[in-house]
C-alpha cells in the first residue's frame, strides 16, 4: 500500500450503490426491444441533450448556433453576422476534475488472488486516466459508463478492456422496486455507416442495426431492426456507472454541468452580440444628403470633395436652388464596451462563485510570485472538492473492481475470481493534495515535517515530485549515485553543491539556537 494512504480516510469500501451484482432474477429483454427498434425515442431527449452539453465541451458548440439565432432573422443574416465562442464550460469541467485523479488513488483487494489480478488490468488500461474522464463526463452530464469487456481479450496478454460511455451515448432502465439499480442498459455507436445499439442484461446481449446511410440520404438511420440475440457468461450487467452524485433515490441525478452549460451559452451570445456591435462601430455606414440622384463622387486621397447644393432649378436657367448645402457623414452609434464587458465579467464571476471555483483558478493573473501557503488557499475550494467525493468514487470503484472479478472469473473460467470478488473489498488510498508549483516555503515546511517525524525522506519526494513509492525509490537510487559520481568526478564541486540532509539541517539549528542561549 502506498505511504500516501497516510494522508487519507483509509476506510475500506465494501458495498456500492449497484453492489447487487445481479437484481436475482431473470431480465427479460423483450420489454425494452421495441424502445430500442424505435430509436429510444423515449430516451432521446436526454440524449441529445447531453449530446449537445457535450459538443460545447468539445469546443465544438458552433454545431448548435442556432441557439443564438433571433426570431425576425433571416438564415442569410445569421450566417453572415460574427459569432463568438468562450470555451467556458470546458474550462470550468476541467478546474472542478482536476484534482481528484491527477493522481488517483493506489487500490489494494483484501484477498491477494483477486490483488493481482486487478492490479494487472488497471495497468492495462490507465484507470486514473479512464476514471478522471468519467469524473468529467459525470460533471457534464451527470453520469458516465464504465463497460468491462472480456469478449475480445486475451487472458494472458490483456484480459479485460473498459469501455467509457458518455450519457450520449448509453441509457439504464431500472429496477421498478429499485430505482437506483440498473437492470438493462443499452449503449449507442456508430458502425459502417450505421446505427448500432447493444442492449445488455446480466445473461444476454441483444444487436440492433439501422439502415446503411447512401450517399445523398439525409435520413439520421435511428429505426433500428433487431440482430442477433447472445448470451453471456459475466454473471452480472457488465457496466459500472459513475455519477455526480451517488443514486440514492433515483439512478438519474442532476450536475453542475447543466448550469455551466446555459452559462457558457449566454456568454457566447453576449460575446456575439458584443463582436457585431464593434464590428458595425467600426465600419459605419456612409450617407450623402441633400445631393441629386445623379451624383457620383470621386474619392481620391488628399482631393477635396466639392459638395452640390441641395436643390437643382427646374428651367432654362438651370443651376441650384441657394438653399441649405448637402452634406455627407457617418451614421455611427456610441458602444459603452467598457461597460459591457464589465457586466459580463460579472457575471462570469457569478457563475464561477455558484459553481464553487476560485477566480484565480480560471483567471491565471499574479502579479508576483505567491506563497505556496498562499496558493494553497486560493486552490483551497478545488481541493476541497475533491477531497469529499473521494468516499463516493470509493464506492464506483469498488463496484467496478467486484463486477472485474465476476466477469472475468465467469467468462474465463477461473472460479477463484469469482468467490474473491464476493468475499474480498477495495481499499483506497488518495495521496495528499499537492499543486503543480513547488515553491521554496513549501520545500522548508516538507523538510520540518521530516525533521519532526512526520514524513520520511522518501514520502518528501513522492509529494514534491508527485509520484508514487516505487518511482521515488528509483529516484531516491539516482540521487545517491549522482552525489557519489559528482564527488569521483570533482570532490570541490560535489563539496559544494550537495544540499545539506535534514539532520543536518536539524543540527544546525540546535546549535544556532544554543549558541543564542549562551549569548543571552
Amino acid at each position: 500500500m502506498s505511504l500516501g494512504s497516510l494522508f487519507s480516510q483509509n476506510v475500506p469500501s465494501r458495498f456500492a450503490p449497484q453492489a447487487q451484482l445481479s437484481p436475482g432474477r431473470r431480465v427479460n429483454l423483450k420489454q425494452f426491444a421495441e424502445e430500442v427498434e424505435a430509436g429510444l425515442p423515449n430516451e432521446g431527449v436526454e440524449m441529445d441533450a447531453a449530446l449537445e452539453r457535450q459538443a460545447f465541451y468539445d469546443y465544438q458548440g458552433f454545431r448548435y448556433e442556432r441557439r443564438f439565432r433571433r426570431d425576425a432573422e433571416s438564415s442569410f443574416d445569421f450566417q453572415g453576422r460574427s459569432h463568438r465562442g468562450s470555451g467556458f464550460l470546458a474550462e470550468c469541467i476541467d478546474k472542478l476534475c482536476g484534482h481528484l485523479f491527477s493522481p488517483g488513488p493506489s487500490q489494494r483487494w483484501s484477498e491477494a488472488t483477486g490483488d493481482d489480478f486487478l492490479q494487472r488490468v488497471y495497468a492495462d488500461n490507465l484507470l486514473d486516466s479512464i476514471m478522471l474522464e468519467a469524473d468529467k463526463l459525470s460533471t457534464l452530464n451527470a453520469c458516465a459508463a464504465i463497460q468491462i469487456d472480456a469478449a475480445a481479450g486475451d487472458f494472458t496478454l490483456k484480459p479485460i478492456t473498459y469501455r467509457l460511455w458518455g450519457r450520449e451515448e448509453f441509457c439504464v432502465w431500472t429496477d421498478p422496486d429499485n430505482r437506483s439499480v440498473p437492470i438493462a442498459c443499452c449503449v449507442k455507436d456508430k458502425y459502417d455507416q450505421q446505427t448500432r445499439y447493444r442492449l445488455w442484461s446480466d445473461t444476454e446481449v441483444w444487436t440492433f442495426l439501422s439502415a446503411k446511410l447512401r450517399p445523398g440520404q439525409t435520413a439520421d438511420g435511428r429505426i433500428a431492426v433487431l440482430g442477433p440475440k447472445e448470451t453471456h457468461e459475466y454473471g452480472c450487467l457488465p457496466f459500472t456507472f459513475v455519477h455526480y452524485r451517488l443514486p440514492i433515490r433515483d439512478f438519474n441525478v442532476c450536475a453542475i454541468g447543466e448550469l455551466l452549460f446555459h452559462v457558457e451559452v449566454a456568454i457566447d451570445n453576449r460575446l456575439s452580440a458584443l463582436d457585431e456591435s464593434i464590428t458595425k462601430y467600426l465600419n459605419p455606414i456612409a450617407v450623402a444628403e441633400g445631393v441629386p440622384a445623379d451624383w457620383k463622387p470621386n474619392i481620391e486621397p488628399q482631393r477635396f470633395l466639392r459638395m452640390p447644393l441641395a436643390h437643382p432649378l427646374i428651367g432654362a436657367t438651370g443651376g441650384y436652388d441657394p438653399g441649405p448645402f448637402a452634406r455627407l457623414y457617418y451614421l455611427a452609434a456610441q458602444i459603452d464596451v467598457a461597460g459591457a464587458w464589465e457586466d459580463l465579467l460579472k457575471y462570469i464571476n457569478q457563475a464561477l462563485e455558484a459553481s464553487d471555483i476560485p477566480q484565480a483558478a480560471v483567471r491565471m493573473e499574479q502579479t508576483g510570485t505567491q506563497s505556496g501557503i498562499a496558493l494553497m488557499v486560493e486552490q483551497e475550494p478545488l481541493m476541497r472538492r475533491a477531497e469529499n467525493r473521494r468516499p463516493m468514487f470509493r464506492t464506483y470503484l469498488t463496484d467496478l473492481a467486484r463486477r472485474t472479478l465476476t466477469a472475468a472469473g465467469n467468462h474465463y473460467g477461473k472460479p477463484e475470481l469469482v468467490a474473491t470478488a464476493e468475499n474480498g473489498m477495495l481499499t483506497c488510498a488518495w495521496p495528499r493534495p499537492r499543486l503543480a508549483i513547488n515553491t521554496p516555503d513549501m520545500l522548508e515546511l516538507g523538510i520540518g515535517e521530516v525533521a519532526a517525524g512526520l514524513k520520511s525522506h522518501l514520502m518528501l519526494i513522492q509529494d514534491w515530485y508527485g509520484i508514487g513509492r516505487e518511482e521515488a525509490l528509483e529516484l531516491a537510487e539516482q540521487i545517491a549515485n549522482d552525489r557519489k559520481d559528482l564527488e569521483a568526478a570533482n570532490p570541490d564541486i560535489s563539496a559544494v553543491n550537495v544540499p545539506p540532509t535534514p539532520e543536518e539541517i536539524e543540527e544546525e539549528k540546535q546549535m544556532q539556537m544554543g549558541m543564542n542561549g549562551a549569548a543571552e
